[in-house]
């Protein structure tokens, strides 16, 4: 099937073209043919998109608090208000950021495909 792009390229969700990328969470290789879940991330030095199985990508998400005011939706580019929750979704080393509108926009297509 085609690839996916959520929210302008905030995810990718694609069957895996070959067996030879690997799930950023559990470290097992995604067999190709394999549905996965890519986000960007900043590895080895530069920006690359790192793969997960949707099991371990949803297993990844994480549920915070803004503290300052000074952070971004990453889907919307609009700021996130001091106190309002927020979904981070963890790949690597990177964290991206939703408002919680934005976040069951984003979601639905990875529950959608997820067997």
């Amino acid at each position: 099937s085609k690839p996916v792009e959520v929210l302008g390229g905030v995810l990718t969700i694609e069957n895996a073209k070959t067996g030879r990328s690997k799930c950023r969470k559990c470290m097992e290789p995604i067999a190709a043919g394999e549905l996965r879940i890519g986000m960007q991330a900043w590895i080895m030095g530069r920006q690359a998109v790192t793969w997960q199985h949707p099991c371990c990508f949803m297993g990844n998400l994480t549920v915070a608090v803004e503290a300052t005011g000074r952070g971004k939706c990453k889907g919307t580019g609009l700021p996130l208000t001091k106190g309002e929750p927020k979904l981070g979704m963890r790949s690597h080393t990177n964290t991206s950021w939703l408002s919680l509108g934005c976040a069951a926009e984003v979601l639905a297509p990875v529950v959608n495909a997820a067997p």
